[in-house]
Parts: structure tokens; sequence; C-alpha cells
């Protein structure tokens, strides 16, 4: 992907889908490189917060190359500006115009901010009733469990992207999750709470990196779609580099989102599953 990602692009890129789809995939491989030095630092635990983002990658990207170049353009264009002036405004609802001031914005360019925020809205309301978003009477963007399903990723969706959910929010079942009980000496009601127990931040770890490695391989040909590059015109070395790295990351199986140990239930994992993992966590301790 270097020659799109890390190349400068000229202002005025005719096709935006192309600078989402180069951004993406930039994102995501400094997400695994992140989440491979949060491993080693012995805090992988953390890069499960990278999936989310992730998912989301795949479904906009998927839904943005089924779309006509030119509305594309306009909801991509309506979504920039939108974003940009919702900032401005927070901002200075925050900070204050003196503060505003301050920091170099003039007067005339935050009053701008509000007006490119209904025009963008505008645009978007427009949008959503040609484009059929369910909720066409609000101007905004679409929920994401819709756009995953236009797209053919509802399964994905519900099984990974509302199940990360509860690693970038306030959620008790991550309380209970990160506090691990251990048994004394075998006893269930003899227990103590261990916040940093190598059965689950193990887990963990391995959960982060797979899940972020199997989206970039789910991501890359659909950027590449949207960046309109051939997978035939690819360097035969760089494809050949790719699919060794597939099956090898396929070769350890899927990481499941939870584990049977979890729930105090005994079991052998199954082939087709991280096994190492789970059978290392099923040998002690459960949920908290």
């Amino acid at each position: 992907m270097e020659p799109y990602t890390e190349i400068t692009w000229k202002a005025g890129v005719e096709n935006p889908k192309k600078l989402a789809a180069a951004f993406c995939v930039k994102r995501q491989i400094d997400g695994i490189r992140a989440a491979i030095t949060l491993a080693r630092a012995g805090l992988g635990h953390m890069s499960a917060s990278f999936i989310r983002p992730a998912c989301e990658d795949l479904f906009w990207l998927s839904y943005l190359d089924k779309l006509d170049a030119q509305v594309a353009k306009r909801l991509l264009g309506a979504m920039t500006a939108l974003d940009a002036s919702r900032s401005v405004i927070a901002q200075q609802q925050y900070s204050g115009k003196k503060t505003m001031t301050r920091l170099g914005f003039p007067a005339k360019f935050v009053k701008y901010s509000y007006a490119n925020k209904l025009q963008s809205e505008a645009v978007l309301k427009e949008l959503s009733g040609t484009l059929g978003w369910p909720n066409t009477d609000e101007g905004v963007l679409p929920p994401t469990a819709w756009v995953a399903a236009q797209t053919g990723n509802s399964k994905l969706y519900d099984f990974l992207y509302s199940a990360t959910s509860r690693v970038v929010h306030f959620s008790m079942g991550e309380v209970a999750r990160r506090g691990w009980s251990i048994p004394e000496d075998g006893d269930p009601q003899n227990s103590i709470i261990d916040f940093n127990s190598p059965n689950h931040l193990n887990y963990r770890t391995d959960f982060a990196l797979y899940w972020c490695c199997h989206l970039f391989a789910l991501t890359w040909p659909t950027a590449l779609s949207c960046l309109e590059a051939d997978l035939e015109g690819a360097d035969e070395g760089v494809l050949d580099v790719y699919t060794e790295a597939l099956k090898r990351l396929a070769s350890h199986g899927k990481v499941p989102v939870t584990l049977p140990s979890e729930f105090n239930l005994r079991t052998t994992a199954r082939a087709g599953v991280n096994s190492s993992n789970a059978k290392r966590a099923n040998s002690r301790g459960s949920r908290g």
C-alpha cells in the first residue's frame, strides 16, 4: 500500500474516496504497529480499542465503493465540512469567544462555521432521502448497523463491532472481565479479584492482534477498489508476501470474543479458535 499511503497528495483530489481509502489503510497499519508495540510492553490488551474504528473503516469504505462517484463526492464533502464546523463550534462553546480570538480564530470564521454546519446538514438530509437512510428526518449520517447491513456485514457488526463498544465506553461488563477471580486452595468461595491476571490480559492481547490483522485483510481489497487500483497490476512479490501473511494468520484460528472460563465453564477449546490461549485461560479463574 506504500504507493498510496506514503505519498503527498495534491489538493483538490477529484475523487475523495481515494483519500478516505488511503487514510483508512494507513490508520489500520498504524494500529497494527501500535498493537505490536503495546504487546511488547505488556500493554497489548489496550489495543482492543483499535478494533472498533477498523470495523467502521471496513463498513464505510464498502458502502462508499458501491455509490456513484458524484454522490460519494457530495457525501464525503458534506461529512468533511460538518466535522470541521462542529469542532470549531464546540471549541468556542467550551472556551469562549475571547479564547478563540487569542487562538487565532477570527469572529467571522466562527460565524461562518455555524452557517457551514447548517449547509452541510441540509446536504446530508437531501442525500438521506436519495440513498434511503433510515433517519431521513434528522439530516445526519445513518447508523453504523445500517451501513454494515448494506454491505453484507451484519454478522460481523453484531459479533465484533457491538462487542468492542464495551472496550471504549464505561461498561460494568468490562469491569467484571478485567477483575479476574482467582480461587484460593481450589475453593471458588474463597477467591481474590485480580485486575492484572495474565489469563485475561494475554487473551485480550491475542484478541486485539488477531482482529486488527483480520480486519485489515478484509479492508485492503475494498480500499484498492476505492483507490481504483488493480490487484492484477500489483507486484507479484508483494502479493506473495500478503498471501503468506494471511495463511500464517489463519493458521492460528479465530480468537473468540469471550471464553468459557469467564463463566466458570471448564471446557476444552475446539478446533478453529485460538486454542493455546483459550486452554490457558480455562486453566484457572473466571471473570469477577
